[in-house]
């Protein structure tokens, strides 16, 4: 994990991976394993990081779109904190709503085309529905 006191105060730093977890959609049948892809981006001065999760499907033959897309603004910790390194926010799709939240890893570095910021992202999310459908996954990505 990034020291909170070596997270940068100012720039943005885009980072993009994979997502993964399991869908119910309320029925007593096992979950399906889904993927999709991630892109977060980080302005270290406002202290807001933008999560989308995108093309969502099953990770089977069907490839059937899975409820689990959302694009969500979260807070990431105050500068010179101790949770400077971590970012929390609400999300709704319109079908599911939950929470989303994550850490930066990895060391301060300039590499990856931008500003100096922690080589790795990742974090876990959850939404749910009164109908009993749910989702609970997690994400990782890289600097780009």
């Amino acid at each position: 994990m990034t020291p909170p006191s070596a997270v940068p105060t100012t720039g943005t730093a885009t980072y993009t991976g994979i997502a993964y977890g399991w869908y119910g959609n309320g029925t007593l049948t096992e979950p399906p394993v889904f993927r999709g892809t991630v892109t977060v981006t980080v302005n270290f001065e406002t202290r807001q990081a933008v999560v989308s999760v995108q093309n969502a499907a099953t990770f089977d033959a069907a490839a059937a779109a899975v409820p689990a897309t959302f694009t969500a603004t979260t807070a990431l910790g105050a500068a010179g904190s101790n949770v400077a390194n971590y970012l929390t926010g609400t999300l709704n799709n319109g079908t599911l709503g939950g929470g989303v939240g994550g850490r930066l890893f990895g060391p301060v570095a300039a590499s990856g085309g931008g500003a100096a910021a922690p080589a790795e992202i990742a974090g876990a999310f959850r939404m749910s529905a009164s109908s009993g459908a749910a989702v609970v996954g997690g994400f990782i990505g890289r600097k780009q």
